[in-house]
């Protein structure tokens, strides 16, 4: 599986170099061959889960931690001054991905007893959780148009707080619109259980 995750992420890292420079070829972009690089983080995912003891034992030590920590900021301060933002973002793809994917678990761990069920913000945190699939499914269909030309805006008045905020607001408003679509959808139980994998009733 290590393997293979690391041959799919180099051919999809490949391929998105050439695509920078060249028009892409259609057919590989059919298949998506640059997403396949994703399939590193189902590896990771799988070995965490099967590991977990010993993944949440390094992440509970401190100096990993905060390696961890440094280096991603390390990652994003130096290599973003080197390379344009899309070589850049190819370059460090694994490498961020990973350790964001690392110090986000790690947070809502540490502070686990803040987002259990019986406080606000962890009741409707499961919620999302448990709509996941939903929400992926459907937030393509309610993404903002055209919004290279604010990242274009931000790209020449970088302004990293109100970037942060912004992102945040159209996330959420993406998210609310998701789940109440979804639960118009689940009004089926048809739709819902072939879209969402709802399980029918037993009659």
């Amino acid at each position: 599986m290590i393997g293979t995750a690391i041959l799919l992420y180099l051919v999809g890292s490949a391929y998105r170099f050439y695509q920078l420079r060249y028009e892409g070829i259609w057919l590989l972009d059919f298949v998506g061959i640059i997403h396949w690089r994703f399939y590193f983080f189902f590896v990771f995912g799988t070995l965490v889960k099967k590991y977990f003891e010993v993944f949440c034992r390094w992440m509970d030590n401190q100096h990993i931690s905060a390696t961890i920590i440094v280096a991603m900021i390390i990652i994003h301060v130096v290599l973003s001054h080197f390379f344009p933002i899309h070589t850049y973002n190819t370059i460090t793809f694994l490498f961020q991905g990973t350790l964001g994917i690392i110090i986000v678990f790690t947070f809502f761990r540490r502070y686990q007893d803040s987002f259990n069920s019986s406080t606000f913000i962890g009741k409707w945190l499961q919620y999302i959780g448990r709509r996941t699939l939903d929400i992926y499914l459907l937030h393509y269909f309610f993404l903002p148009r055209h919004l290279e030309y604010v990242g274009l805006k931000f790209l020449q008045h970088t302004n990293p707080v109100i970037e942060l905020f912004l992102s945040l607001f159209l996330a959420l408003l993406v998210i609310i619109v998701c789940l109440v679509v979804s639960n118009i959808i689940r009004l089926s139980p048809f739709l819902g259980h072939y879209l969402f994998g709802v399980k029918r009733a037993e009659s």
